[in-house]
């Protein structure tokens, strides 16, 4: 299979111009408890409410995938698509505690949706930020400032800028945006309404 140039995009959103017949829910929930039994269930049943609760039903269901070893090395997780704008599957490192696996699927469901919704997956971009500027206060009631970072002249000097909120609030780090939800101690288990995941993944550690 050919491997085109990806599309504007992170690091960890590729771009394969390799189109796919659709599969319904049941047939995604059916295949991920056929490949990886109890948790692969628990994923396919998270990427569902996940997709009805947060993005408003857009998500297509997709395999999700659980490498042992990343082909990158580099990477927890991986949104895979084409040039049509579809999302073609997912990847989550296997060797991860399950409530790490749904932090990962939920970053990984945002390069989803915004692909999916015809706009930039680019974590230094406006769309990634906006989204978990918004995500991060409807799951945990938590407000942030995040910006992308653009070229700016500073006293003379170019340097990456990310703008401040209109009240002076300084933007969250990119490295951070780069890595939500973890990367600020958002974890899907603790998020009001979500919290009965803990006691699904007893078995699954």
């Amino acid at each position: 299979m050919k491997k085109l140039p990806a599309t504007k995009s992170s690091s960890c959103c590729e771009t394969i111009d390799q189109k796919r017949e659709p599969i319904s829910f049941p047939e995604l929930r059916k295949l991920m408890k056929w490949t990886y039994s109890d948790r692969g269930e628990l994923l396919a049943d998270a990427w569902d409410r996940l997709n009805q609760t947060c993005f408003r039903g857009v998500l297509k269901p997709v395999p999700i995938l659980l490498p042992s070893s990343p082909p990158y090395g580099h990477w927890v997780g991986l949104c895979t698509g084409n040039l049509q704008g579809e999302t073609i599957h997912i990847q989550l490192k296997r060797d991860m505690p399950m409530k790490e696996h749904y932090d990962v699927l939920l970053h990984e469901c945002l390069h989803a949706y915004l692909r999916e919704c015809g706009e930039s997956t680019d974590h230094n971009d406006v769309p990634w930020c906006r989204e978990i500027m918004r995500l991060s206060t409807e799951l945990w009631g938590v407000g942030i400032w995040a910006s992308p970072s653009q070229p700016r002249k500073v006293k003379g000097v170019s340097k990456r800028v990310q703008k401040p909120r209109a009240d002076g609030a300084e933007s969250v780090k990119r490295t951070a945006i780069s890595r939500w939800p973890q990367s600020m101690s958002l974890n899907l288990v603790n998020a009001p309404g979500w919290t009965e995941l803990l006691a699904t993944i007893g078995s699954t550690e």
